[in-house]
């Protein structure tokens, strides 16, 4: 069986538009992989984010650092 579930990855998702894209795709059920520079700063918002029952997962990234 097929799993048909989605998948986003949203970078600079500890605040502003990030976040809000985040919350958006999490309340249309697609699992969100929130992404910061640091894994603190993704942590929190992955926290903030459960508390409205979303799946959300977070991770560090710099998209500016190979």
């Amino acid at each position: 069986m097929a799993n048909d579930k989605k998948v986003a990855l949203v970078t600079g998702s500890n605040r502003g538009i990030g976040l809000e894209t985040a919350r958006q795709l999490g309340k249309l059920g697609i699992t969100v992989v929130v992404a910061a520079r640091l894994l603190d700063d993704a942590t929190v918002s992955a926290e903030k984010l459960r508390t409205e029952e979303l799946d959300v997962y977070p991770i560090g990234l710099d998209v500016n650092s190979p």
